[in-house]
């Protein structure tokens, strides 16, 4: 979660393997095959765990507070964060206590909140307060946007196990020829396919090839409109590289006896025998088309030097001690 804000990190989506599903709707069809609808909802775990993870175990803390009594009793939940400018920030909500108590006969013993144990009711009104607050804080609030919750029940396979990814759960259903007796069995079932949206970043569907294309190439493109040559800067082939120049080295005390060669722009600071003759001859070009007669004559000199071994069948000057000046 590096990189993002705190908003960010508590409203980022929940992995499949952090949700749980409810049955609230189930029944029996035409043809006698169960159907069932699903809403997911998170632990208290789970949203302990992404507060941990966005703002550490440290800077986070909850409050319980009884409210009201009789059937208008409640229990609220305070959330609070301690943000790093070291404000503390609470969020309250909460919700009905549970009731331990018989099942209703009706229901035909079902295991329906009525029916749990003082502690179970105790926990859940707890983990219910605790999850409304979270909520508060944006975790896990994308749940009450998903709508299609419809689960598929499956069958086992010859080895009696169910698909990769099933859940089992109780269903219930009222057939209109059983006289009103309610059934009930447990079966085996596929919940929905979560959208991309409703899953993390790193388990959502990535874009077809031509939209990651278009979507890398619309940055370059604003980023090209920016400049002053616009399209005509991005379609320019890159310049070619510049030749590489040599650091001259330090002035030789030799180059002393030829000042005016030695102050030459194209020659400062430069060894004689370390200046190339095609440099030469292209410095004494621009010297005579500036009709500077004086520098044309030392560059002369240098090409006399040079040339003289070679048309005399011998080699080169192969260092400054070599030369006649």
């Amino acid at each position: 979660m590096a990189n993002l804000t705190l908003r960010d990190k508590l409203c980022e989506p929940f992995g499949p393997q952090d949700l749980e599903w409810r049955v609230v709707e189930s029944g029996k069809t035409k043809d006698d095959a169960w159907w069932c609808k699903l809403v997911p909802y998170i632990t208290a775990r789970a949203i302990q765990n992404r507060l941990d993870d966005a703002v550490g175990p440290e800077n986070w803390s909850v409050r319980y507070v009884a409210q009201g009594d009789g059937d208008a009793a409640g229990l609220l939940c305070g959330i609070s964060v301690h943000l790093a400018d070291g404000r503390e920030v609470t969020k309250w909500d909460g919700s009905g206590l549970v009731r331990a108590a018989q099942p209703d006969a009706s229901d035909d013993g079902g295991s329906r909140r009525g029916g749990l144990s003082s502690a179970d009711a105790v926990k859940g009104s707890i983990s219910g307060a605790f999850k409304r607050a979270a909520v508060a804080w944006g975790v896990g609030r994308y749940l009450y946007n998903i709508t299609d919750t419809w689960g598929k029940p499956v069958q086992l396979d010859e080895r009696k196990r169910p698909p990769g990814g099933a859940i089992r759960v109780r269903l219930k259903a009222k057939p209109a020829d059983r006289g009103g007796k309610i059934e009930r069995e447990w079966v085996w079932v596929l919940p929905p396919q979560l959208p991309d949206h409703c899953l993390p970043t790193h388990l959502r569907t990535p874009p077809p090839r031509a939209e990651r294309g278009r979507a890398t190439a619309e940055p370059a493109a604003a980023a090209s409109s920016n400049t002053s040559n616009g399209a005509a800067a991005a379609a320019a082939p890159p310049p070619a590289p510049a030749r590489p120049k040599l650091a001259p080295p330090g002035p030789s005390p030799r180059d002393a006896r030829l000042p005016k060669l030695a102050a030459l722009p194209a020659l400062e600071g430069l060894r004689l025998a370390e200046v190339d003759t095609a440099d030469l001859e292209t410095a004494k070009a621009v010297f005579a088309r500036h009709q500077i007669a004086e520098w044309v004559a030392a560059v002369d000199v240098v090409l006399k030097q040079r040339l003289e071994p070679i048309t005399k069948g011998g080699t080169p000057p192969s260092n400054e001690d070599d030369l006649p000046f």
